[in-house]
């Protein structure tokens, strides 16, 4: 394993956003350790060149000094986020979780935040999936993809798509009131939504991704006719069940919408940045109305499980992340004894795993 950088930086991946997506969410082991890192250090890099196109392009133009102003403190926050990590294998279990970090929380602009956002939101999501099949053993998944004209305006766009699908909901509902399936949507029980926009050079392109639960797969003709009445510009609509022994990678699919802005140019990344702040791009309804999504983005320790702690910092000159052999990376007394109370324990245990890993381990 190569944690110092000698063997030169990641590459990028050309897997679909929600093949990472669920590789960040599968449970990990110490084996896992280097992918963690080549993800993240892949993420790192996207986080540092929008940055720099910020500062740049956008600070250093004649654009107007509010957007010049907005765009220096999100490249200030961009400028250390994940710059370093810290992961705790609980080695009597061989998991490995990260404990704390840096975080912008700008999931937008930012990959590293996105990827953590979108597996922290789907491993809540999941749970609930599974309760709620428990409860009811009839119950079936099924993914549902609506979608709008495209449009040169953004939020315009965003706020129709978001209009017309409340408008599919208040319909299900009033058809589950009345005893009524005069909505498509009648029959299901449970579902989540995501909001997505994609920018391919011919406007902008908001969909959106459904995760229902239902006893029997909606009627695609019949949703098509009434999307087109709802929207009045589109029907176009796709409904496929999700693999029962595989709920993962559908729930990806649609978990997903945390990342897609990473994909975009980086100046349709801050416009969409700017377009949509405070724009809510997950929405539950149904049995997954009221879900509780995790502020942190960092992993929930385990409980009761010996552990040892491993700092790591990005190396911006050669694009990866490399293990702090010295103990904790460059940070505040304060956050570090908030975060790693015992910090005698760690230097006990470091010694001892730098002796057993020391051929995964590498020094800087």
């Amino acid at each position: 394993m190569n944690t110092s950088g000698s063997g030169g930086p990641p590459q990028e991946d050309k897997k679909k956003p929600a093949d990472a997506l669920g590789q960040e969410t599968k449970s990990a082991g110490i084996e896992d350790l280097q992918s963690k890192l080549d993800r993240w250090a892949i993420a790192r890099r996207r986080t540092v060149e929008m940055e720099g196109f910020l500062n740049t392009c956008v600070c250093g133009s004649d654009s107007a000094v509010k957007d010049q102003v907005e765009a220096a403190k999100a490249a200030l926050k961009l400028s250390t986020c994940g710059e370093w990590l810290a992961l705790r294998h609980y080695w009597q279990v061989d998991q490995l979780r990260l404990i704390a970090g840096e975080f912008c929380q700008q999931t937008k602009l930012c990959m590293f935040c996105a990827i953590r956002r979108g597996s922290r939101n789907m491993s809540v999501y999941l749970k609930r999936y599974e309760f709620l099949m428990a409860q009811n053993p009839r119950l079936k998944a099924y993914m549902v993809t609506l979608t709008v004209l495209n449009g040169s305006d953004l939020l315009e766009r965003m706020n129709h798509l978001k209009k017309c699908f409340k408008r599919l909901l208040n319909g299900m509902r009033q058809s589950k009131s009345r005893g009524q399936s005069r909505s498509p949507f009648a029959a299901i029980s449970a579902g989540v939504a995501a909001f997505e926009v994609t920018n391919q050079g011919k406007g902008w392109h908001p969909h959106v991704h459904c995760i229902v639960l239902a006893e029997s797969e909606p009627d695609q003709e019949a949703l098509s006719a009434y999307w087109l009445a709802t929207s009045g510009d589109s029907f176009i609509v796709d409904v496929r069940p999700i693999d029962p022994f595989n709920p993962v990678a559908g729930f990806c699919e649609v978990f997903k919408y945390s990342m897609k802005f990473q994909g975009m140019a980086l100046s349709d990344n801050w416009q969409a940045h700017l377009d949509l702040k405070g724009f809510r791009l997950l929405m539950g309804f149904g049995g997954f109305y009221g879900v509780k999504l995790p502020k942190e983005l960092t992993d929930d320790p385990l409980q009761d499980q010996p552990y040892v702690d491993l700092f790591f910092r990005y190396l911006a000159g050669s694009g990866v992340y490399s293990y702090c052999r010295d103990g904790k990376p460059t940070i505040s007394k304060k956050v570090f004894e908030e975060r790693f109370p015992h910090e005698e324990k760690f230097n006990e245990f470091k010694a001892e795993f730098d002796r057993t890993r020391s051929d995964s381990l590498t020094a800087v």
